[in-house]
């Protein structure tokens, strides 16, 4: 047998042990890199997170734009317009530059959330029922410039709009102060009162079912209580109550009348706009009107809406039947309102002014069984001898009831509730759905 040198068999251990060094270094190279690539990848996860936060925290600062203010829009077309994806649309409208100021900036300036920055959208015509939040991490400067970590993320939010629907449960809602005077009184078992403003209940007054202030109370509290929550009552647009269902069902069960830029029209059907010729004639006053002034329809016409496109003035001197008036103006009514019962089919509205309204003499509404709205975007004055049943009264700048205006102060409501009547426009706006598009 040959002899062995030591020396050989030193040089393979060495060898052997290189060997080790290099599949261990390897493994703890792929090891390291991998762990580097997942520290990547959480960084990238958390700030892809971030900028999701951002922009959804833009899409509810526009939503509580809206709440305020239903027509709050952008100024911009839509996706739909432009022919884009929604992504696509939001993050060019965002980012787009001219002479090196972007130019949504003129009407929808960037929010700086502190952890990002972000721009609330709401497109108009076709895709107005959107509102878009476009969220950028650590800037929007750094997302255009294409610098490493800086994201843009975009929710989109669908919405939709609560009608404005009034009555219900008070005779009589204000949103403004409110007055209780002479000897008035509010009956039934929904005769009460409530005011976004202060009350005062001064001579010998009385409401059955309490009153209810979100003011201050400066006489006869003692059946007061509050201050309390008010109650929002939107403006209400007499163009907007023409489209709505209940004009409709209006217009189908009576004669619709429409009084526009001193003519008046007679309408079959409700369709396009007011005063568009399209499915109504013209045709002389109605019987019992001159001008803008009801003297008497005794008779005529007894299921009838009368319809003022305009900020028109509407006196009602006597009033025998079913009538609707609708004006963007006042309606003044006295010293004789005599309102038999509505027909079964006949929606609960009365008087809708885009004005104030002001009811005296000796109206009597006592016969009107169904439960009907009135309603006033200015101020509401009830006075005289007038007895209104199962009438809900509201309005939004405030009301005096029981003045001396026509005579007396001695009148009274009798309300038991279901007055309900939707007027179109927009209530508080809806989320209908909400997504993450990019």
């Amino acid at each position: 047998t040959l002899p062995r040198d030591a020396s050989s068999e030193s040089g393979f251990a060495m060898v052997y042990a290189l060997m080790v060094m290099l599949v261990v270094g390897g493994i703890i190279a792929v090891v390291f890199s991998f762990s580097l690539s997942e520290v990547d990848q959480a960084s990238f996860e958390l700030n892809f997170e971030d900028t999701v936060h951002v922009a959804e925290a833009g899409a509810e600062v526009f939503l509580q734009r809206l709440a305020a203010d239903p027509d709050d829009d952008s100024g911009v077309n839509g996706p739909t317009a432009t022919g884009q994806q929604p992504a696509a649309w939001a993050l060019d409208v965002t980012t787009k530059k001219s002479g090196g100021s972007y130019v949504l900036d003129a009407s929808e300036p960037l929010i700086d959330m502190g952890e990002g920055e972000v721009v609330g959208i709401r497109p108009i015509g076709a895709d107005a029922n959107f509102i878009y939040g476009v969220g950028f991490t650590p800037s929007r400067d750094a997302y255009v410039a294409g610098n490493d970590g800086a994201y843009a993320r975009v929710v989109r939010v669908q919405v939709a709009f609560s009608p404005a629907v009034f009555g219900g449960d008070h005779a009589l809602l204000s949103g403004g102060n409110a007055t209780l005077s002479g000897n008035f009184k509010i009956n039934g078992t929904n005769g009460s009162v409530h005011t976004n403003g202060g009350i005062a209940i001064n001579g010998t007054g009385s409401v059955a079912a309490g009153v209810t202030h979100s003011g201050s109370c400066t006489k006869g509290c003692a059946v007061a209580t509050g201050p309390v929550a008010s109650i929002p009552i939107p403006a209400v647009d007499v163009l907007e109550v023409w489209g709505t269902n209940d004009a409709r069902n209006i217009a189908a069960v009576g004669e619709w009348f429409e009084y526009c830029t001193g003519q008046w029209y007679r309408r079959g059907a409700l369709a396009k706009t007011p005063c568009d010729g399209v499915n109504s004639v013209m045709v002389p006053a109605p019987a019992g009107w001159t001008g803008t002034t009801l003297t008497n329809n005794s008779g005529v016409d007894s299921s009838a809406v009368y319809f003022f496109k305009d900020a028109v003035n509407v006196s009602l001197k006597k009033i025998q039947g079913k009538v609707t008036v609708i004006t963007g103006g006042n309606i003044d009514v006295g010293p004789t309102a005599n309102l038999p019962p509505f027909d079964a089919r006949y929606p609960g509205l009365l008087f809708v002014a885009g004005g104030n309204i002001t009811i005296g003499g000796n109206a009597d509404g006592f016969a009107t069984l169904k439960p009907a709205l009135v309603f006033a975007n200015g101020t509401l004055t009830l006075g005289g001898t007038m007895k209104m049943n199962n009438l809900a009264f509201t309005a939004r700048d405030g009301a005096n009831l029981g003045t001396s205006y026509k005579g007396g102060g001695t009148g009274e409501i009798r309300y038991n509730g279901g007055a309900i009547a939707d007027l179109g426009g927009s209530g508080e706006p809806i989320v209908v759905q909400w997504d993450e598009v990019r």
